[in-house]
Formats: structure tokens, sequence, C-alpha cells
């Protein structure tokens, strides 16, 4: 069985409180007990410490650049119909159906007009519209009755997509 790692008070820790000698540091030393602590009483190298960490933050950063480069690519999405995957193109669509107009993802009976937040969140802001009265985007910004919704949104392929977690399928452009 491993021997439990000793813990020492901050201020009785050498490597906790004290300030860098250009000037940076951080006084009250909180994150500094939570992260060099437990690796100083591991008596593992510090290059190898610096390399754990520093391999750590390049895969944070990647996986984070890697998910908000999906949700930027929604131009990539084919346009057309779109229908819960779980339900499929013979199920009729309707409620569980969007339209994708090559730059707007639209609920049914809806218009929006979708615009990029950060990441993978967009902004959706809708009115009703169904038939030969399709608005434009134009009537979305003036119209005082429109909804506004933010979602989640990843382009997993140019037939899919996945809005709040539910898979979406093309099923006719």
């Amino acid at each position: 069985m491993p021997a439990l790692l000793p813990i020492i008070p901050p201020e009785k820790n050498p490597r906790c409180c004290r300030p860098h000698p250009d000037g940076q540091g951080n006084p009250s030393g909180a994150s500094a007990a939570l992260t060099i602590q437990a690796l100083a009483d591991w008596r593992i190298g510090s290059s190898f410490r610096r390399f754990s960490m520093g391999t750590l933050a390049a895969c944070m950063i990647t996986a984070s650049l890697g998910m908000g480069a999906l949700a930027q690519d929604l131009n990539q999405l084919k346009a057309g119909h779109y229908v819960i995957k779980e339900i499929g193109c013979t199920g009729g669509g309707s409620a569980a159906s969007l339209t994708f107009d090559g730059r707007n993802l639209s609920g049914h009976y809806q218009v929006c007009r979708t615009d990029p937040i950060s990441g993978t969140r967009f902004r959706s802001t809708c009115i009703e519209s169904q038939g030969l009265d399709r608005r434009t985007i134009d009537q979305i910004n003036a119209d005082p009755d429109k909804t506004v919704i933010e979602q989640s949104i990843v382009v997993r392929s140019p037939n899919e997509v996945v809005v709040d977690g539910v898979v979406y399928g093309l099923c006719s452009q």
C-alpha cells in the first residue's frame, strides 16, 4: 500500500507563498499549495513535473480548439431537411425536424438567424413562419415577437449535426 502524503500547512511549505524573484507570484499560495505540494512529495525530478504539466496543458488546449473548430464549421453542413436520427427520414419529421439553409438552422414552422457565440454555443433568433408565408432575415430582426435561444451545435459530418445533445441526420436537400 502506498504511503500517504503528509499535509504541510502553506505557511510551513517552502515552495508555497513566496514571491518569484521577478516580482511575480501567488502571495496567498492557494493554488500553489494544491498543485506543487502533491508533486513535491512524490520526489519526482522538476523536469518531469514541467513535462507532465506542459503535456496536460497542451492536451487541454488542443481539445478545446478541436471542439471550437467543429462548431465553427456550421457552413460545412449540407443545406437541407434534418430529422432526429432515432426517428429517421420515414418518420415524418415535423416537430422533430430542422432545416438548414446553408447559414441558419431553423426549427419546424420557424425561420431563424443563427449566430455563433463561442465554441459550440450558438444563438438562434426565430420567428414563426410556415407555408408560402416564409419570412426573411430582415423580418426576423424587426419582429417584436421573436424568440431567442442559446444552444450547442456540433457538426459531426456534412450530413449529421448534434443540437443540444440530439443527433439529426440529413433526409433531403
